[in-house]
C-alpha cells in the first residue's frame, strides 16, 4: 500500500497533526474565545509512505479483540424544537 500523508509540525509547541488531505490551517492552541486563540508557525511536509500489506495482517492478528455482552442503545430522546 502506498499512501500520501501530510504532516503539519510547529517548532513552538509539541503539536503534530497528520492527515490524508493537505491542510493550509496553522496549528493553534484553542482559547476560551476566538480572540484568545494562539497560532503557531507551521510547516507541512508531504510524505509518500509505502507500507507492505503483511504489516497490516500482522497488526490485525495482534489485536485479538472480542466483544461480549453487546448492547445496542435504542433509547433516543429528542427535545422539543421551538
Amino acid at each position: 500500500m502506498i499512501k500520501t500523508i501530510y504532516l503539519r509540525i510547529s517548532n513552538k509547541t509539541n503539536q503534530v497533526k497528520a492527515s490524508y488531505r493537505r491542510s493550509y490551517e496553522v496549528l493553534k492552541k484553542e482559547g476560551n474565545y476566538s480572540q484568545f486563540n494562539k497560532y503557531y508557525p507551521t510547516i507541512t511536509i508531504k510524505l509518500n509512505v509505502e507500507i507492505p500489506d503483511e504489516f497490516f495482517a500482522q497488526a490485525q492478528k495482534e489485536l485479538n479483540l472480542k466483544i461480549e455482552n453487546l448492547n445496542i442503545n435504542s433509547d433516543i430522546k429528542l427535545g422539543e424544537i421551538k
